[in-house]
Formats: structure tokens, sequence, C-alpha cells
């Protein structure tokens, strides 16, 4: 939400802050609900899925205060990431705010967390699937080879018509080089 928004709800209807105290457990939970978590608003059954690694969180736990904060969603208004402490088994409050995040495991054991908008939420990423630099490895990877296939198609032409060397391919195989660049291309 924006900030003139909290701002005002703030102003006008005040909730009185909360002064829970942190569970003793509150290291350990930290650490178990640590980790990377996809969205659950996500492509799953189309060439959209790759997308999904740009939209994980990673959580991660501090081990100063045995908070625990989200890397990317949650910022306060200096651009640091906000804190949460635990206030009650799995339930997690905003040091200097009202948001509140809630760990529950699902029926194959990975946690699930719940935020404070309704429409989404966030599973853990399974150990196989977390290979998130992998995959922008392979997605740079396949963007530069495209990006290679394209700059060089006009430089080979210039350099055969240089060196007087005509392209020799087979109408199948011109074809099949056209249909390359234009994939390439779209």
């Amino acid at each position: 939400m924006g900030v003139l928004f909290d701002k005002f709800m703030d102003r006008y209807f005040p909730i009185p802050s909360a002064n829970e105290p942190a569970l003793s457990s509150a290291a350990q939970d930290a650490r178990s609900v640590a980790g990377m978590y996809k969205i659950s608003r996500r492509f799953e059954s189309n060439i959209l899925a790759v997308t999904t690694v740009l939209g994980e969180a990673k959580v991660v736990a501090d081990p100063k205060d045995n908070t625990i904060y989200i890397d990317q969603f949650f910022k306060d208004l200096n651009g640091q990431p906000k804190h949460f402490r635990e206030v009650a088994p799995m339930l997690f409050r905003a040091v200097n705010g009202k948001e509140k995040l809630a760990f529950e495991k699902d029926k194959d054991g990975r946690w699930l967390l719940y935020i404070d908008y309704p429409f989404m939420m966030f599973q853990e990423v399974d150990g196989a699937v977390n290979l998130k630099i992998f995959n922008y490895v392979v997605i740079c990877f396949s963007l530069g080879v495209i990006a290679l296939t394209l700059l060089f198609w006009p430089v080979a032409a210039i350099l055969r018509k240089h060196y007087a060397k005509p392209l020799t391919l087979s109408d199948g195989a011109r074809r099949w080089r056209t249909l390359a660049h234009v994939v390439a291309l779209w």
C-alpha cells in the first residue's frame, strides 16, 4: 500500500501498538522457515513458467535479533527490508508496523507463507527446484545466443559479399536457416 494511505489510516484510525514479547522459540522458528518461496500467482503450464524464478522471495533469518525478513517484497520507508518478529507460534509481526506473516505446513510438509494480501501466498520451493542461479544462467545464455544469431546474420552476409563467397545451400536448408532467423527475431 502507499505510504500516504498508511499515514492517513494511522492518523485518523489508529490501532494501538501491540507490544507482544518475542517467543522463546523465535530463533529456532526463524531458522526453520528461512528459504526460497515462490508466489502462488504464477504460470504453471506454458512457456511463461520460466518467469516463476523472477518472483521468488527469499525469507532470511537474522540471528542478531531472531527476526526474519523477505529480501524483495517488504521494505521500510528507508528502502531496507522490514523485519518481522515472532509474536505467536509461526505468526510474525513487522517490528515497526502492522503487517503480519503466518506460516503453516501443507500436506507435503512444505511451508506456506501467508501475507496480509488474501489473493496470494507463497509456497516453499523444493530443494530440487531451488535453482534460481542456474535458471538465470540458462536464461541469460539463451538470450545471448539469440542476440548473437541476430547480430551475426547481417555480418555474415556482408563478409560473404566482401569475399565473393555465395551461400550455397539447398532449398530445404535455406528454408530452415530462414526459419531459424525468424524464430530468433520473434
